[in-house]
């Protein structure tokens, strides 16, 4: 069409633009990222021992992983509450561990680090978990000290 703009958008373009008082960090700056590692194949198990793998977006639920093989030798582990994302085909589809797990090749793990910086400081490990949470719209609460996710 005459007069159109054949620029191309811009990284910042297509980000568009944060609600007042965020700010933009590079990932790593906030959460410790764990990729993961397929253990051998002869430590598989359907029979509940070991820990749960999860191997990619074939184990996800609407909001948690479900669990359809085991391991009894983990190279990489996620904590309850770490985001897995897939990152093999499909790339992006987010899960939340509600279990210590073992995660292979085709996810990774983020687990937020103990300080995230805010305009208050420094708040605690589990207001920062709280906050990280939240990011991926995880329903969770506090129960004797302990991080449930619903």
């Amino acid at each position: 069409m005459i007069g159109e703009s054949t620029r191309q958008p811009s990284a910042e373009d297509m980000r568009g633009t944060l609600p007042e008082g965020w700010s933009r960090v590079r990932l790593p700056e906030i959460t410790e990222i764990t990729m993961g590692q397929s253990p051998p194949g002869s430590t598989y198990n359907s029979k509940g021992q070991g820990l749960p793998f999860f191997q990619g977006k074939v184990d996800f639920g609407e909001r948690y992983p479900t669990p359809r093989v085991w391991c009894t030798q983990p190279k990489k582990t996620a904590n309850a509450g770490d985001v897995l994302i897939s990152v093999r085909a499909p790339v992006g589809p987010t899960n939340v561990a509600d279990r210590k797990c073992i995660i292979g090749r085709g996810l990774a793990a983020l687990s937020p680090l103990a300080w995230i910086p805010t305009e208050s400081g420094c708040p605690n490990a589990e207001r920062n978990k709280s906050r990280f949470l939240a990011l991926f719209q995880v329903n969770y609460c506090y129960l004797n000290g302990k991080l449930i996710l619903y």
